[in-house]
C-alpha cells in the first residue's frame, strides 16, 4: 500500500488557529473540495496559493510546508 507523502501542513496550521478549512475556501474562492485534497494530502496547492492562504490566516508559507528536516 503506498503511503502518503506530506508535503504540507495546512491542516496542523489552520487546527492551531481554529480555522476551518470552507472558512478558507469561501475567503479565497477557492472550491472546497480542493482544499479539503490539499488538508488531507491527496493533492498540493500551488506556492502562489500557499501565498494566499498564509495572507488570509496570517502566516508565511514556510509555516505552511513541511520542511526536509520534519520528513525524517
Amino acid at each position: 500500500m503506498n503511503k502518503v507523502k506530506k508535503l504540507n501542513k495546512l491542516k496542523e496550521v489552520l487546527d492551531s488557529k481554529g480555522i476551518k478549512a470552507s472558512f478558507v475556501a469561501k475567503q479565497l474562492n477557492y472550491n472546497p473540495n480542493s482544499v479539503y485534497n490539499w488538508i488531507h494530502q491527496r493533492s498540493q496547492p500551488s506556492l502562489s496559493t500557499l501565498n494566499d492562504i498564509g495572507e488570509l490566516i496570517g502566516c508565511s508559507i514556510a509555516d505552511l510546508v513541511i520542511k526536509n528536516q520534519e520528513k525524517k
